[in-house]
């Protein structure tokens, strides 16, 4: 992506705003798709599925062993 010649980085609060934003208006993961969710320890992906989302920034989803957990969109990824 090609930037203005002036053009500055965004701070983390700014882009925390803009995806707060975007997120508020739009939903990328409605209740009931089949998603991989991020492991915590950085190893890879695993499938689940939304449940609800609770806030803004936040999704319930449960795992194939019905283990359910909160997860925001950096940790989510449309399953294929």
């Amino acid at each position: 992506m090609l930037a203005a010649p002036d053009a500055r980085p965004l701070s983390q609060a700014t882009l925390r705003d803009i995806v707060a934003d975007y997120l508020a208006s739009h939903g990328p993961f409605p209740d009931g798709m089949s998603v991989e969710v991020a492991r915590r320890d950085g190893s890879g992906w695993e499938p689940a599925v939304v449940m609800e989302r609770p806030g803004t920034d936040e999704w319930t989803v449960e795992y194939d062993d019905g283990t359910q957990a909160w997860r925001d969109h950096s940790e989510l990824r449309p399953r294929f």
